[in-house]
């Protein structure tokens, strides 16, 4: 087994006298953290969660999510099912919390991003003088891109070209 940091783990393993398993030594580890992940991946093997949830009132599908704390692995694709009866519905804060207590797994499923109303102004823009363009700065030309094509669809000149000529 591979540490998180990627040292190699050996654990040696016997059978507790309550059940189940426990880890008696841990070789191959540089640091104490990856002693106790060692201990804990035999005894306890668990997993964040990240994932997405289904939106209304928005033009954006998904909402991404992640479990406020780790998983037992056993259970980890049981609390990815139960994930779609959430639903999202804006406004959502990134950090907020969507499901409390997972399956009584004692974790919550938080948003990792905001998720604004159809129509809302982002809050960036919502700010005094956002948009306003700085004295001394560049005026943009009219109708000009505020991004960049994506890779291969306008390429420069000297580019070569793909497909039909």
């Amino acid at each position: 087994m591979a540490c998180p940091r990627g040292c190699a783990l050996e654990v040696d393993v016997a059978e507790a006298p309550a059940g189940g398993r426990e880890a008696l030594a841990v070789r191959g580890n540089a640091c104490k953290r990856g002693e106790d992940y060692g201990r804990a991946e035999v005894v306890d093997p668990r997993r964040s969660l990240t994932s997405t949830v289904r939106t209304e009132g928005t033009r954006r599908r998904r909402l991404p999510v992640r479990t406020s704390g780790t998983v037992p692995l056993g259970r980890l694709v049981e609390a990815a099912r139960s994930l779609d009866s959430v639903l999202a519905r804006p406004p959502v804060k990134c950090g907020q919390v969507l499901a409390r207590d997972l399956l009584g797994l004692g974790v919550d499923l938080v948003a990792t991003d905001d998720l604004e109303e159809e129509g809302a102004v982002p809050a960036a823009a919502a700010k005094p003088g956002a948009g306003v363009a700085k004295p001394g700065a560049a005026a943009a030309k009219p109708g000009a891109a505020a991004v960049k094509p994506a890779a291969g669809a306008q390429p420069s000149a000297g580019a070569p070209r793909r497909g039909r000529s």
